[in-house]
C-alpha cells in the first residue's frame, strides 16, 4: 500500500475513533440525565463544553501542523481525548464531567485541519474532494458505532464503562497511527515555533478574504443545526415518541449512515450541479428534514426525515473544506482549515445549550422549528456567495 493511501485509510480510522468519542455523550444523555437528575439545558453543557474545546484547539492545531508536522498533532490529540475519556469514567460530578469534556474537545479538535492538510499534500486538487469526502465518511462510521455500542451496552453496563472502553480504544489507535502513517517531506522546511502574534497575523490574512468569511458563516450555521439536533434526538425519542432507551439509541444510526453516501457522492453531485447550487439544495433539504421531525407520527416519516437530514447535512461540509484548501497555498493549508473550521465551531458551540434551554421552556417542536429556520438561513448565505461569484466572473470576462 502506498503512503498516500495508508494516510487516507488511517486518517479515516482516526475519524472513526474521534466521532465514537464525540457522539457517545448524545447517545448516553438519557442515562446521564436520569443518573444526575439534571435539566436538558444542563445536560447540553456537556456537548457545549466539547465544542468550545474543539473550536479553541483547532486553530493552534492547524498552525502547529504546518510547522511541526501533521502526524505529531494528530497523534497528540488522540492521546489527549483518550486520557480525558478515562478520567470521565471515574468522575461522579456533572461539573467535573463538563470540564473534562472541555479537555476532550481540545483533543478532538486537533484532527480535522491537520489530517485534511496532510491529505492535501498527497492528493492533487482534482482528487481532493473525493479523498476528503471518503476521509470524512469515517466520522459517520464513528457516529454509527457510538449509538450502536451505547444502544447494545449502555443499559447493561451504565455510562461510565462506555467512556472507559472508548478511552482505551483511542490510546491503542494513537499508537497504531504513529506506526503506520508517513508524512511527506515538506516543500518548505518546517520550523519548531509557536508565536501568538504570528497566529493572529495569519488569521487576519485569512479572514480578509470575503469568500472565506462566507464559508465560515455557512459552516457555522450547518454545525449549529447538526449539533442541536443530534445532541437531543435520543432524549426526544424517549420523551416524546415513547421509544425505549435502546431503541432510541439504535435508530439514530440512520443519520450518520445516510451521511456516508452523502459525503462520498457530494463531490460528484457538486460537479454535476455546481458547488453553490448543490450546497444551497443541501441546506434546504437539511432544513426540511429537521422540520419534519415534529410531524413524524409514523415510523416511515421519521426514517425519511432522518435520512434526508443525514445525507444532505453531511454532504455539504467536505465540499467547503475542499474549497478552503484550494484558496490557500500548501504551507498555510492547515492554518486556513483550522481558522475556518475553528471559528465556525465557536459560532455553533452554544447550540446544544441554547437548544436545551428552548426545549425546557417551549418544547421540542419549537426547538426543531428554530433549528430548521437557521439551516434555511444557510441557504440564503450560500445564495449571496453564488451571486458574488457570478458578478466576479462577469467582471473578469469584461476585463478580458
Amino acid at each position: 500500500m502506498t503512503n498516500r493511501y495508508r494516510a487516507l485509510i488511517m486518517g479515516w480510522g482516526s475519524w472513526v475513533v474521534n466521532y465514537l468519542q464525540r457522539m457517545i455523550v448524545p447517545a448516553l444523555l438519557p442515562l446521564i440525565i436520569v443518573t444526575f437528575q439534571v435539566s436538558r439545558s444542563e445536560a447540553g453543557m456537556l456537548m457545549t463544553a466539547t465544542f468550545i474545546g474543539y473550536s479553541l484547539s483547532i486553530i493552534p492545531a492547524g498552525y502547529l501542523s504546518d510547522r511541526i508536522g501533521r502526524k505529531i498533532v494528530i497523534v497528540g490529540g488522540i492521546f489527549l481525548y483518550s486520557l480525558t475519556s478515562l478520567l470521565i469514567a471515574l468522575s461522579r460530578s456533572p461539573a467535573i464531567m463538563v470540564w473534562l469534556r472541555l479537555g476532550t474537545g481540545i483533543g478532538l479538535g486537533t484532527h480535522i485541519a491537520a489530517s485534511n492538510a496532510l491529505l492535501s499534500r498527497y492528493f492533487s486538487s482534482d482528487e481532493r474532494e473525493g479523498a476528503i469526502g471518503f476521509h470524512e465518511s469515517g466520522a459517520n462510521i464513528g457516529f454509527v458505532l457510538a449509538f450502536i455500542v451505547v444502544g447494545l451496552l449502555g443499559e447493561q453496563l451504565g455510562w461510565s464503562p462506555i467512556f472507559l472502553i472508548t478511552g482505551l480504544i483511542g490510546l491503542l489507535y494513537g499508537l497504531l497511527y504513529w506506526y503506520m502513517v508517513r508524512e511527506p517531506v515538506p516543500r518548505t522546511p518546517k520550523r519548531l515555533s509557536f508565536s501568538l502574534r504570528e497566529i493572529v497575523g495569519d488569521c487576519r490574512k485569512i479572514l480578509v478574504n470575503r469568500s472565506t468569511l462566507l464559508i465560515i458563516l455557512s459552516l457555522g450555521i450547518l454545525y449549529w443545526g447538526r449539533n442541536g439536533v443530534c445532541t437531543f434526538l435520543p432524549v426526544y425519542l424517549v420523551d416524546s415518541k415513547g421509544f425505549e432507551f435502546t431503541s432510541a439509541a439504535l435508530i439514530l444510526w440512520i443519520i450518520p449512515a445516510a451521511g456516508i453516501p452523502g459525503k462520498i457522492l457530494g463531490g460528484r453531485l457538486c460537479s454535476w450541479l455546481g458547488r453553490s447550487t448543490f450546497l444551497i439544495c443541501a441546506f434546504l433539504a437539511s432544513s426540511l428534514g429537521v422540520l419534519l421531525l415534529p410531524l413524524a407520527h409514523h415510523d416511515m416519516i421519521l426514517w425519511g426525515a432522518l435520512i434526508l437530514f443525514g445525507f444532505f447535512s453531511n454532504a455539504a461540509s467536505p465540499l467547503m473544506y475542499a474549497h478552503t484548501s484550494r484558496l490557500y497555498e500548501d504551507s498555510h493549508t492547515g492554518m486556513a482549515l483550522g481558522t475556518v473550521i475553528g471559528i465556525a465551531l465557536l459560532i455553533s458551540a452554544l447550540s446544544p445549550t441554547v437548544t436545551g434551554v428552548i426545549i425546557d421552556g417551549y418544547g421540542y417542536t419549537i426547538a426543531f422549528i428554530i433549528v430548521g429556520a437557521i439551516l434555511g438561513l444557510g441557504a440564503l448565505t450560500l445564495g449571496k456567495q453564488r451571486e458574488e461569484q457570478i458578478v466576479r466572473k462577469m467582471e473578469l470576462e469584461k476585463a478580458i
